[in-house]
């Protein structure tokens, strides 16, 4: 019995797995940070005779990128890892071509990054997770814990049905990074904490002492009067 229903279980897992395209980029402060890329050999460019996880290795190199790690993933999808020194830098690999942009202005930094047009009904989901925290997106997802956002592209009809065009996506940060921020709530936090403490203390102390002075009896001073002889 185990032997009829193993195949199928393989088969729900694998197609289970994850979407057919997803990118994961953590960005610094300075523009640089890695990514993370899992897809599908058939989403990959035809490379007859290549192994899909070579194949991708070869899509991620290029002038200031460091590819990390490739390798297949038991869902069938090939996983690459991948520093970059500027997020323009990581937009000119072959496997993404698209115009990237990651600016800082007067209050913080804004990432502008167009995704390819979705041409089947498979999903895509892109992930950016900035050091800084996120002041503004036209994610329609809400701000993940980590400080992640997601965009969920696909699942409509093909762009030559449709029309579209490529979609852009847009983040502001602050011009800090969430650790600061966070190091700075503590202590901010600790410190009115301590003076709270701190105030407490001396109005206890002040009135202990005040009650101590009423239960005290007034005592008049004592008059010692000489005996004669």
């Amino acid at each position: 019995m185990l032997r009829r229903i193993a195949p199928v279980l393989l088969t729900g897992a694998v197609g289970c797995g994850g979407p057919g395209w997803e990118e994961s980029h953590r960005l610094r402060l300075d523009g640089s940070g890695e990514s993370v890329v899992r897809v599908e050999p058939s989403r990959l460019p035809p490379a007859t005779g290549r192994d899909p996880a070579d194949a991708l290795g070869e899509l991620l190199s290029g002038p200031g990128l460091r590819l990390e790690q490739v390798r297949s993933l038991g869902d069938g999808r090939v996983e690459g890892r991948v520093s970059f020194a500027s997020l323009e830098a990581l937009c000119r690999a072959p496997l993404f071509r698209r115009e990237c942009a990651y600016r800082s202005g007067e209050e913080g930094f804004s990432i502008r990054m167009t995704a390819p047009v979705p041409t089947d009904r498979r999903a895509m989901h892109i992930e950016v997770r900035p050091e800084a925290r996120i002041t503004s997106h036209n994610s329609d997802g809400p701000i993940r814990r980590g400080n992640r956002l997601r965009w969920r592209l696909g699942g409509m009809p093909a762009a030559e049905e449709s029309g579209e065009t490529a979609p852009v996506l847009r983040l502001t940060t602050d011009a800090t990074s969430v650790f600061s921020a966070t190091v700075r709530t503590v202590l901010r936090a600790g410190a009115i904490a301590g003076g709270t403490t701190v105030l407490g203390l001396l109005v206890l102390f002040l009135e202990g002492r005040r009650r101590l002075r009423r239960a005290r009896p007034d005592q008049a001073p004592a008059t010692f009067r000489k005996s004669p002889g």
